[in-house]
């Protein structure tokens, strides 16, 4: 699809995105401690009291629902 002017022209007036050392870093992964159960996670088997790195999503669900707590 040919790009015509007025879309060149949108593109630049698009506001640029400011990142500084303000801008909170999103984390990639949580570490985590198994409260009760078995936890297998990329091939891996995790009892409780074990520490596990989750990706953030996935330990949020898994705090809210009370099967991990964030690792201090």
């Amino acid at each position: 699809m040919p790009t015509t002017k007025a879309n060149a022209t949108e593109s630049l007036d698009a506001p640029p995105v400011v990142v500084s050392a303000e801008t909170p870093a999103v984390p990639q992964a949580v570490e985590c401690t198994l409260l009760h159960g078995r936890l297998t996670h990329e091939g891996q088997t995790y009892g409780p009291g074990e520490s596990v790195f989750l990706p953030a999503e996935l330990a949020r669900g898994l705090i809210a629902a009370g099967h991990v707590a964030r690792k201090e």
